[in-house]
């Protein structure tokens, strides 16, 4: 699924120019730039985009946000993070 700018904007509860003010500062690039200009965004981005959106409202401002965001390589970065490696947790397993 895709959505253009005015689309994405609109589920997160947001503008348009907030969308572009995040790719200008680097936190959001769309998925994709057609020939006529229009911008597209993909589950990844919305993704994405829902994160820098709790962040935004905890406090964290844009520098920070994309200090942050810098090191991602995909949404899974913190889950590996705590998981050892090449082990899935046990989904029956409760924190002690």
């Amino acid at each position: 699924m895709k959505w253009t700018t005015q689309e994405l904007a609109a589920r997160a509860g947001i503008t348009s120019r907030i969308l572009c003010r995040y790719d200008s500062v680097g936190l959001l690039a769309p998925s994709r730039v057609g020939a006529n200009g229009y911008r597209s965004y993909d589950p990844g981005a919305a993704a994405r985009l829902q994160r820098i959106l709790l962040m935004r409202r905890l406090g964290t401002g844009l520098p920070a946000i994309v200090e942050i965001l810098a090191d991602e390589v995909d949404t899974c970065d913190g889950f590996r993070a705590w998981t050892p490696a090449g082990q899935a947790p046990d989904s029956d397993a409760r924190p002690d």
